[in-house]
């Protein structure tokens, strides 16, 4: 499997892990495929099932080349931020194969939520997980930026609306039969969890510096430490690198081209 996980904590304000990407050819294939629309076949290949890829639909094939290729030498960030939520939901695949997760964004420019994970256990919703997902060379302005208001707005009960509809939908389709009940029963208060991931680099590999990245984290989000999971990829050049692994996704294209 293409990531491996080291676990990380910070006393009772925040647990999680440090990811370190074990085979980048395998995580290539990973992304064409799901640039290729086929996350439900690359799920079931996490976990672990025996399962293969399905054919490729060739007419796929350019909108799957479009979301692995960055729109101007200048502008990364839109592409790799989108390669970024697909690592990301990759990894929370393979932290917990039993969740309910909400398939990949298809779209660069989509907004909202950029993950969200529902934890089940006897038919009753665990938790509701709240995923933000960061590629930058600034993960600790980004955090204090970006990631904390928008933490807050759930927090407050502002975007409930939003996160009851995104759960019904995702239970619906995977448990229809006890949809409405599971759903009346969620305490919607005290079950969601929060799930910061981000980039860093190598300043990042010490307890006492990412102690200072998710710093604040506590006071943002109260409650009980199973709240707050943080998690984060040391990768150095991380443009470049982002180039590198879609230039290797779009490889495994030209291979599905060929097969077509």
């Amino acid at each position: 499997m293409p990531i491996s996980f080291t676990p990380i904590s910070y006393e009772d304000d925040w647990s999680g892990s440090s990811w370190t990407i074990d085979d980048e050819d395998n995580l290539s294939s990973l992304i064409a495929h799901i640039a290729l629309g086929q996350s439900r076949s690359v799920e079931k290949i996490l976990k672990e099932t025996g399962s293969n890829f399905p054919n490729t639909l060739g007419s796929a094939i350019t909108g799957a080349r479009g979301l692995l290729t960055r729109k101007s030498a200048e502008d990364p960030y839109h592409r790799d931020g989108w390669l970024f939520q697909i690592i990301s939901w990759i990894a929370a695949r393979k932290q917990n194969t039993e969740a309910i997760i909400r398939a990949p964004h298809m779209n660069h420019a989509h907004k909202g939520l950029d993950g969200l994970i529902v934890e089940m256990s006897d038919n009753k919703v665990d938790y509701v997980v709240i995923c933000e997902e960061k590629a930058t060379e600034n993960p600790r302005k980004k955090i204090i930026e970006q990631v904390w208001p928008e933490f807050e707005q759930f927090e407050n009960g502002e975007r409930d609306h939003e996160l009851v509809e995104i759960v019904t939908s995702l239970i619906d389709r995977h448990n229809p039969e006890y949809c409405d009940e599971i759903i009346e029963k969620v305490l919607w208060d005290q079950q969601r969890a929060f799930r910061i991931s981000v980039t860093g680099s190598s300043q990042h590999q010490t307890d006492k510096a990412k102690k200072a990245l998710f710093k604040g984290y506590a006071t943002t989000i109260s409650g009980d430490p199973g709240k707050r999971r943080a998690e984060i990829l040391i990768i150095d050049n991380l443009r470049d690198w982002m180039e590198k692994i879609s230039q290797a996704a779009l490889q495994k294209l030209d291979v599905e081209i060929q097969n077509v």
